[in-house]
């Protein structure tokens, strides 16, 4: 009994945190000196791409210790009062890994961007919806009434004719079906080109490229077709009560002028321009009947005409209202975004038009959108109620084409499937055929080296040596492989006079004929020797090679017969360094990260199909390669539901393939390797500990705010806690009980960040400012008051029963089944192992298995925790995945994958502990993944351990052998898991703010 009792008077003076005894709660290590060390295993995915496209089993390779780390933690700024401690947690880790290397692991953003993408709001679609549709109009508008004017009013052929005296080149230029100035279809980019100021900017270039035209041809063709469109200005503009841009002050009649932000303006609001045409052409109420990309009711009148007018006839959209509330800065970032409360491109101010009309729609009364009405500025209830009902139109029926069979799921397929396919090709277009020449001609070179080339291509440089020789020491010649010949080209993109080409000049004191002779590929006996002769023959040699339509091969045809069927690397010019390949990302993976070309596509997966793929031709290409089909979300969008409702006559008609699957599957594997960042990334454990940048979340940021760029969203990807300064301590405050008033309380939770229920919190863009905001993680409030953070338990521990930790990185409070545990060092000990009920199937956490937690909420990402290799998980999870080790051999879960802990019984600290906890992504059988079975894929365990030494354990616990004294010491369980950019995912506790703050700063 003296014993007991000097045993429960040391406890309670050791145990009850105060500042006397800090060192040993407060810290660590402190006076324990014990590290925690934290490990990070990683697992390459084998055979992913299997996974998706085919149904396999996924294979698992584990790299155990890949990055190692020791956590320092100090509990600062510590304030006592009333029996609590309130305090500011200070994290630090020092680095345990001399060989840090890179694995390829599952890329987290596959499963975050297409988990955010498919679960957007109502609002949030809407936005980002009406955002580029107006945008859309508003930029080709102006350019259809053009093409309206030439289709209608003007002979084009009689056009081409007066400048080309070759009868056959003028019906070529006029009649081809995929450039053709005659095809209003195609006349957009002759229509451009007469809006460029010189023959040298990029829809010049396009049209001459394809064409093969010589400089000066194209310049005349621009000129005329320019005098053309000013007639265009002068007839047709003014009759929608408007000013050609550019008028002078002196000379304006209208209030407006003709741009695209006024015509967007009068066609929304009155479908005046397609109604009222300025030419003899059938009138209509909406763009989309002379436009088959578009569909629905996108004019706000239009709508109101199909649906309202027989309800509200007298209705009126006044013209300066909807100038204003469309207004808008398409040159964004040049200008600021609008942030005024009555602009429609605003998120915050949809967000607030969705929030009154679910009043109404709640009501059906009309006086509940008087508030709508009032903000942004309409003339009555009825007006507030049509704009809401377009709205919800564009939302439901335009993006998801839900009034056909469409989802969500199949407007993200559409809208990343687009940008998956189109910057791709561009980014061919602009290399492949570059590169080939700068190959070609440098195996072919008859110079010596680059002075004896460019005294032989260059008559200034001819008649001085000297500047010859100072050209050639520019770091484009220094090395003088064919990166110098592409340089050249480069000079010459647009053929001449470029930027790049005038500042050469004025660099080297070059003349301005000798400078534009340095774009001259025509073969010119004079010079022999010259770059400009290689270049020529080059182009011939690679006309033959690849049978290019007209006198030299264009860079748009060259990229059609890559992505179609791989021509250009798998059959590689002779003599080069450019060797076989299936993609060319093989060949320039720097700017071709992943293969993404239908040909490497339908041959890799040939497998998958019933039908062989269909092999496309170049005219297929021209067909489908352009701004109506394949670079349209709305057409991609359309060609899943046209596939979903068996429209197979309508869908070949415009897609040009036979069988649904071949392009369907192709837009899947271009949305994965494209936007989404591939299903594979390379990372170190150090990487994924303590983050990286994420391109899509990078892109989605910088985009303007009133098309749906989200200053909000956070690109960070981490799965550790972040080295924290001093001052990112203060924004993790915490209290807890030390104790004093009951010891069955010591260390248990009474807030945390000011909360006693578990709290995530995210950077949150409204359309005006960033802001910081807290949310439930679950379905139901997570009480956190009666746990510890697992450093120090209540004293005095019994055989089974329970202790319970609240972990703020994953929002759980969870409990320890203590059992009878080992001697350690001759101390007596429980053994707490996790219990399982908390981690069963619940509504209120969401999780799909039992033994996992799902923390897509809080992270906006399909995010599941579980022990490794899916420890005391459902048998489903484990079954659905081989994990193998470094040598091969199959690994199973089992118990060295226990998290647990053994205490010392009289003090309640932990002798030994093992976290581990891994996390995967959970991926589902649907629209994207439509050979997926229902499953998760891991990437990663965080392994967490700590152990006393038998030194510190005789030096501390010596007498308790004894029953005489008690050093308390405590281990600190951390899951930091993930910082997933904001629109597309979450943010732990607290640091999301500690960058916006210096963002602030």
């Amino acid at each position: 009994m003296i014993i007991d009792g000097v045993i429960d008077s040391q406890i309670r003076e050791n145990v009850i945190m105060g500042e006397g005894n800090s060192d040993l709660w407060a810290n660590i290590p402190g006076k324990s000196k014990v590290n925690l060390q934290r490990k990070i295993h990683l697992y390459s995915p084998q055979n992913i791409m299997d996974v998706i496209f085919r149904g396999a089993k996924p294979v698992f390779v584990e790299h155990l210790d890949a990055y190692q780390l020791v956590q320092k933690q100090e509990l600062r700024d510590r304030v006592f009062k009333d029996g609590t401690v309130q305090y500011n947690r200070y994290t630090y880790f020092l680095e345990n890994t001399t060989d840090i290397k890179q694995f390829e692991i599952l890329n987290p953003g596959l499963f975050a961007g297409w988990y955010v993408g498919t679960t957007l709001t109502p609002a949030k679609l809407a936005w980002m919806t009406v955002g580029q549709v107006l945008q859309n109009l508003h930029d080709a508008l102006p350019l259809n009434l053009y093409y309206l004017g030439f289709d209608h009013s003007f002979d084009t052929k009689q056009i081409l004719g007066s400048v080309i005296a070759d009868p056959d080149l003028v019906t070529r230029l006029n009649d081809d079906p995929y450039m053709g100035f005659g095809n209003p279809a195609t006349m957009e980019f002759w229509v451009r080109m007469g809006l460029e100021t010189t023959p040298y900017q990029i829809n010049s270039f396009k049209v001459r490229n394809y064409f093969s035209l010589q400089i000066d041809q194209t310049a005349q063709l621009q000129g005329t077709i320019r005098q053309y469109l000013k007639a265009l200005d002068n007839s047709a503009f003014p009759s929608f009560n408007c000013d050609p841009v550019g008028t002078a002050d002196d000379a304006r009649k209208w209030k407006y002028f003709c741009d695209g932000k006024y015509l967007l303006a009068l066609q929304w609001s009155s479908s005046t321009i397609t109604n009222n045409p300025p030419i003899d052409i059938p009138k209509s109420l909406t763009v989309s009947s002379t436009n088959l990309t578009l569909h629905d009711q996108i004019e706000l009148y239009y709508f109101y005409d199909q649906n309202y007018k027989d309800q509200f006839p007298d209705l009126k959209f006044d013209l300066d209202w909807a100038y204003n509330f469309l207004d808008r800065n398409y040159d964004y970032p040049t200008k600021p975004f609008l942030t005024e409360p009555f602009r429609l491109q605003n998120k915050g101010n949809i967000e607030y038009i969705y929030e009154q009309g679910a009043l109404y729609d709640k009501s059906q009364k009309l006086e509940d959108l008087a508030n709508l009405k009032d903000r942004f500025n309409m003339s009555s209830n009825e007006q507030a109620l049509v704009v809401y009902k377009w709205l919800q139109q564009m939302e439901q029926n335009f993006a998801k084409r839900a009034n056909l069979g469409g989802n969500i799921q199949h407007a993200v397929l559409g809208t990343f499937g687009t940008e998956s396919l189109y910057y791709p090709f561009q980014n061919l277009s602009d290399y492949l055929l570059p590169e080939l020449i700068s190959q070609v001609a440098w195996s072919q070179k008859t110079f010596t080296d680059c002075q004896d080339m460019m005294v032989s291509s260059v008559d200034d440089l001819l008649l001085n040596l000297t500047k010859a020789k100072e050209v050639c020491k520019d770091p484009n010649f220094v090395k003088f492989d064919s990166s110098s010949i592409k340089y050249i080209l480069n000079l010459c993109k647009y053929d001449k006079y470029t930027p790049e080409l005038e500042a050469f000049r004025v660099k080297y004191d070059l003349t301005k004929t000798s400078a534009m002779q340095v774009c001259e590929f025509v073969q010119d006996d004079k010079y022999p020797k010259s770059f400009q002769n290689l270049i020529y023959k080059t182009q011939q040699d690679l006309k033959t090679q690849y049978n290019c339509q007209f006198e030299q091969c264009s860079n748009v045809e060259i990229a059609y017969k890559q992505w179609a069927r791989g021509d250009i690397t798998l059959n590689p010019p002779k003599n080069t360094n450019l060797v076989k390949a299936s993609s060319v990302s093989a060949w320039n993976p720097t700017t071709f990260p992943r293969p993404f070309e239908y040909g490497y596509f339908s041959t890799e997966f040939e497998d998958i199909f019933t039908v062989a793929p269909q092999v496309l031709t170049d005219a297929d290409c021209k067909g489908i390669l352009n701004s109506n089909i394949l670079f349209n979300p709305l057409q991609l969008t359309t060609a899943f539901v046209l596939a979903k409702n068996n429209k197979k006559q309508e869908f070949t008609a415009i897609f040009r393939f036979q069988e649904y699957d071949h392009l369907l599957y192709f837009i899947r594997f271009s949305l994965i390797q494209g936007m989404l960042g591939g299903a594979t990334t390379m990372k170190t454990g150090k990487d994924l500990f303590f983050g990286y940048s994420e391109v899509l979340g990078e892109d989605l940021k910088a985009r303007d705010p009133a098309g749906g760029g989200d200053l909000g969203t956070n690109t960070w990807v981490r799965f550790g806690d972040p080295n924290m300064t001093l001052e990112d301590s203060k924004l993790f405050p915490a209290t807890m009980k030390t104790g004093s008033k009951n010891l069955d309380e010591t260390r248990q939770f009474v807030n945390v960040n000011g909360f006693n229920t578990a709290k995530y919190n995210k950077t949150d863009f409204d359309g005006v400012k960033l802001s910081q905001n807290w949310y439930n993680p679950w379905y139901g409030d997570e009480d956190i008051t009666n746990g510890t953070d697992g450093v120090i338990f209540r004293p005095f521990l019994k055989e089974n029963s329970q202790l319970w930790f609240y972990l703020p990185q994953i929002f759980r409070s969870l409990s320890f089944d203590l059992t009878k545990g080992p001697k350690i060092f001759d101390l007596d000990t429980l053994h707490a192992e996790l219990t399982p009920a908390p981690l069963y199937k619940n509504p209120k956490y969401n999780n799909k298995w039992h033994g996992t937690i799902n923390l897509e909420n809080p992270f906006q990402a399909p995010v599941v925790v579980s022990g490794p290799h899916f420890y005391a998980s459902e048998q489903v999870l484990a079954g659905n995945v081989t994990f193998l080790n470094a040598d091969g051999k199959e690994v199973k879960a089992n118990d060295y994958d226990k998290t647990y802990a053994n205490l010392e019984k009289f003090s309640g600290a932990p002798m030994q502990t093992v976290i581990q906890l891994m996390i995967s992504m959970e991926i589902n059988k649907d629209e994207l993944f439509t050979k997926a079975t229902h499953q998760a894929l891991p990437i990663l365990t965080l392994y967490n351990s700590g152990n006393f030494t038998e030194s510190f354990v005789d030096e501390q616990y010596g007498q308790l052998k004894q029953g005489l004294m008690v050093k308390g010491w405590g281990w600190y369980l951390v899951l930091g898991a993930g910082l997933f950019f904001a629109s597309i995912g979450g943010c732990i506790i607290g640091y999301a703010y500690i960058q916006w703050k210096k963002q602030q700063n």
